[in-house]
């Protein structure tokens, strides 16, 4: 009987499907300086002597600040391989020209005379914008930070970025210290001009302003800002009331019936833009206690008004004061509300560039967990 011969065969195993290719990982333009030497009144010992509310609530900055920047050292730690961010340490101040193109002359000349001003005093009427030694050199740095950011993140060429937080103090997205607000306003008594009203909210100078406006210097790009805050984003609002080419949109806390929170716009939904740039500018005003679902409902809005714009590069000002335990508004977020507005708004529009600043944000470690829920959102969220 022959013998059967079992057939041999060679099997090839299958290769592994090749991972997709992942987005390059988010920045964090940090300006550790500007952080710790802008601590608006929030040494007890230094300014002991000012007024009660710097050693009050004007401390909050810099305890938010202190929780903030060990979650920025987590999140871009060296010797982590998954590390969900990269590290860019900056500290540049931003140019005169730079400034002067969304800074009135009369406002810049009032800022460089510092005699009379002592630390712990504060330079807007409404007192929500402290002066110490160290205000107008990181305000400067400040928004030279948000420029150099800008730079990488909406260069024509491949820069290796696309998306970037920048965390720096002071703010800017309530300071609204243009032309248009001494020639279009009349709130000030003539002693000094309308911009010691302008501002305010500790915000210096208006960096994503001047980072749009720079931008355009060169270039022309149609720009859209979601302004993520408890409070309404009313400087930068201001500065491109008269613009089309640039989108304004500000999730925040209504309070435009109040009408005297904000020296010139409110806030409320009427105000669409000014002459020739009507629809420029959207504001979702949230009732107190508002929380992720009303938040997902804006920035559904926000997405709407998105697509009929077609922005070639996004702004988020980004305030954290929003949170569900921040004192300084009756809004109810949560970090992960936070996370996935972000998300919505990156997967809407993957290939566009998008950099956020910080703003608002008074809490410690639930403002760090928002932070890491945004950053997150940068990183994960693919073509």
């Amino acid at each position: 009987m022959q013998q059967l011969k079992r057939k041999r065969t060679t099997r090839t195993l299958d290769k592994p499907a090749p991972l997709p290719p992942q987005p390059p990982r988010p920045r964090i333009y940090l300006d550790e300086a500007t952080c710790r030497a802008h601590n608006a009144g929030l040494d007890a010992a230094a300014y002991n002597a000012s007024t009660s509310e710097a050693t009050g609530i004007w401390d909050l900055p810099f305890r938010a600040t202190a929780a903030l920047l060990p979650r920025v050292e987590h999140l871009t730690a060296a010797d982590a391989v998954a590390a969900p961010a990269e590290l860019v340490r900056v500290h540049v101040e931003a140019k005169d020209e730079d400034i002067a193109r969304v800074t009135s002359a009369k406002y810049r000349a009032w800022l460089a005379r510092d005699e009379g001003r002592t630390p712990g005093s504060f330079l807007d009427r409404d007192k929500t914008t402290m002066w110490t030694e160290g205000t107008l050199q990181a305000a400067r740095c400040s928004a030279g930070a948000v420029l150099d950011a800008a730079e990488h993140v909406f260069a024509t060429s491949d820069s290796g970025v696309r998306r970037a937080f920048v965390v720096v103090r002071p703010p800017g997205h309530h300071n609204s210290c243009g032309d248009i607000i001494e020639d279009y306003f009349d709130v000030d008594d003539g002693v000094e001009g309308n911009f010691v009203w302008g501002c305010h909210g500790g915000c210096i100078y208006n960096n994503v302003a001047m980072a749009i406006r720079k931008i355009q210097s060169e270039r022309r790009v149609r720009f859209a800002v979601v302004d993520l805050d408890a409070h309404f984003g009313d400087g930068t609002a201001l500065h491109f009331w008269h613009d089309p080419s640039v989108l304004t949109i500000s999730i925040h806390w209504g309070q435009s019936e109040a009408g005297n929170m904000y020296p010139f716009l409110q806030g409320g939904p009427d105000e669409r833009g000014g002459e020739g740039a009507e629809g420029a500018c959207l504001n979702l005003p949230l009732p107190d206690d508002s929380d992720d679902v009303a938040l997902a409902t804006a920035m559904n809005n926000a997405l709407m008004a998105l697509r009929a714009f077609q922005p070639e590069g996004i702004f988020v000002a980004c305030g954290f004061d929003a949170l569900d335990v921040d004192l300084s508004s009756p809004l109810k977020f949560t970090p992960e509300g936070y996370g996935k507005a972000l998300t919505a708004l990156i997967e809407a529009y993957p290939g566009v560039p998008l950099l956020a600043t910080w703003e608002g944000g008074y809490t410690t470690m639930r403002q760090a967990d928002a932070f890491e829920q945004v950053i997150y959102a940068m990183r994960h969220v693919t073509h």
